[in-house]
Formats: C-alpha cells, structure tokens, sequence
C-alpha cells in the first residue's frame, strides 16, 4: 500500500501537479511509522530540492518519533532547527518531548518546558497538563500535582476529567481521602461528567482502605450516572451482601476484588 502511494505522489509531476507538504507529510510520517528512518531522510531532501520547505507538521512528525524510538536529545535539535527555520511550534510540537522526559523521570525538565513553552507564545493544552500531572501522580508527589492542577484555569486551560481522575487518585494515594472524594461533585458542579474510569479507581481506593459502605454509595451513584454494572459493580454487590448478612470481608476478599478490578482494566 506505501508503495501504491509513493507511486501516486510521484504521478502527479506528470499531470503538471506538484505533491505539496501534505502530501509529503503524509509519506514521511508512513515511512517513520514502519521504522524507515532513511527512506525518510531521503524524503525530506527530496521534498526540500524541489522547493516544498517542511512545515510545522514536518518537524512535529519527527519530534514525535524520535521520541518514540528514545532518541529524545535528537528530538530536542529539530525543535530548535524548526525554530531557526523561523517556525514556530505548537503544543502538538511539545508534546512527545514532555513525555518522554516524563517517562525517563526528568519530571523538573518536562515543567521547564512548560514554561519555556509559555514564554515562547506556545501555550500548552490539557494533553500537556495531563501528561505531567500523571507523572507527578506515579511519583507521589501530590503536593506539586495539586499545585499544578489549581492553577490550570488560571492558564487557560480547565481540567478535564482525565484530570480529575489523576488528581483524585494522587489525593488518595497521599491520604487526603475527603479532598479525592469531593473531586467528583466538583468536576459535575464544574459541567464535567465523571466517567468510569473516575468511578472504578475510587471504588478501587475504597475497597483497598477496607470502606465498604462507601464504595457501595459510590457504586450507586455511579449506576444511577448511566453507567452500566461491570464486574467492579457485581463484585461490590456481593460485599454488600456479605456486610448485610453479618459476614466482614477479610483481606483475601479485598484482594480477590482488588485483582478484579485491575483485570478489568
């Protein structure tokens, strides 16, 4: 199939039209794709001898899978080239250069890009907020997360659910367990929908903490949401079952549900 479409790319000279960064874009980005670094390379000369010069989805396609195949110090040279080039990147350009510092750990670095990203006129959206918020969450330090997470609205960029579901669990991995539960009457009284992703990890969190009755209540709300039961939900049927008829689940049932809910997903 790449093939066919190099194919009609390169048939288009003789029908006195000129491929343009479209559809440049379109091949190099297949080419990465399938691992064809030079192929590419040799793509984008082509695409420069013939007058096409990369745009900001050139070097964004780029950035982006030289960060996948962590070469991400060679992902940071086409950003400034991009910018010698008196391009200017977009959020979409930042995005998998914040990620993979994520991912290697250099959480101070990914919020300095942020910034730079701010002072550069590139304001960053939700993915970018949420990328660092989650790293901040896996690394427990929900101090600087909440503090990210408050001054969102103040840059333009309100959370979302994703959002508030990263918040809420980093809240409770830290033991602010009233702070993580009043996260989902703040997202619906803010407009946002929790989803099941935001029900699930707090009943997960519940259960864990032995508050039975608690997950039930959320359980509750979360069927009269719309949501349809899922194994977490049956699972926590039985447990009211067993509270109701004087039975205290032990920690092999909290396990056994625990497990439950990770297969789940």
């Amino acid at each position: 199939m790449l093939d066919r479409a190099f194919d009609l790319v390169w048939s288009l000279d003789s029908k006195g039209c000129s491929p343009n960064v479209v559809s440049y874009n379109i091949l190099l980005r297949a080419l990465l794709n399938r691992g064809k670094w030079e192929e590419g390379e040799k793509l984008v000369s082509n695409m420069c001898s013939r007058g096409c010069e990369p745009n900001v989805v050139t070097y964004s396609i780029l950035i982006s899978t030289l960060c996948r195949d962590g070469k991400v110090e060679d992902a940071v040279n086409v950003l400034k080239i991009m910018k010698d080039k008196g391009l200017t990147p977009d959020a979409y350009s930042f995005d998998p250069l914040v990620s993979a510092f994520c991912k290697d750990g250099r959480l101070d670095l990914a919020i300095e890009f942020l910034d730079y990203m701010i002072s550069d006129g590139c304001l960053p959206n939700i993915v970018n907020y949420n990328t660092i918020l989650a790293a901040l969450c896996k690394s427990g330090k929900a101090d600087q997360d909440l503090e990210i997470f408050e001054n969102l609205g103040e840059v333009g960029c309100p959370p979302n659910v994703s959002s508030y579901n990263m918040m809420s669990r980093a809240l409770w991995n830290c033991g602010d367990r009233v702070r993580a539960l009043q996260m989902v009457s703040e997202m619906v009284s803010k407009g946002i929908d929790p989803d099941e992703i935001t029900y699930n990890s707090l009943i997960s969190c519940l259960c864990r903490d032995g508050m039975v009755n608690e997950a039930i209540g959320l359980l509750v709300d979360m069927e009269s949401g719309g949501f349809q039961p899922t194994v977490i939900s049956y699972n926590i049927e039985v447990l009211a079952a067993m509270v109701e008829k004087g039975c205290r689940p032990n920690e092999t049932t909290y396990t056994l549900l625990i497990e439950g809910i990770g297969f789940a997903g």
